[in-house]
């Protein structure tokens, strides 16, 4: 139970402070999770109305503050959001979730054509698979 709470606490610490996860960490904690089900049961009946009984004053803040997080991080590390942001003269501090809708869907063809440019440039490669064909009519 105690290297549970460690666990979660570190868990914690990484979604605070922004850095990645260790693969055996969550792991672990998915294991933790298991574990928890197994002995003591589903939460059952009630328990998504404790967790959205939160102040929703508190759910926007938390929310904006996490979007602007998630669109600085974009910004600083991949080099499509770089130049966008860049391109289109927008400060990404200055996205809210009111604003988000003014920013267009990212398009297919961007995607496709230089898919590199949405990998963070602190990202490092874990696994290189190669594939020589599909399973369908290309979209």
């Amino acid at each position: 139970m105690f290297g549970t709470a460690v666990r979660q606490l570190g868990y914690a610490w990484s979604m605070m402070s922004g850095r990645r996860f260790r693969l055996r960490d969550v792991n672990a904690l998915a294991d933790d999770m298991r574990v928890t089900l197994e002995t003591f049961g589903s939460p059952g009946e009630g328990a998504d109305d404790m967790l959205a009984g939160s102040d929703p004053e508190l759910q926007e803040d938390l929310t904006r503050r996490r979007l602007r997080r998630t669109v600085r991080h974009a910004a600083a590390e991949s080099p499509y959001y770089r130049r966008w942001f860049g391109t289109n003269g927008v400060d990404p501090g200055s996205i809210t979730p009111a604003t988000l809708s003014t920013i267009p869907p990212t398009s297919k063809a961007d995607l496709r054509g230089m898919p590199a440019a949405f990998v963070s440039d602190r990202a490092r490669p874990v696994v290189l698979a190669h594939t020589t064909g599909t399973t369908g009519t290309p979209t």
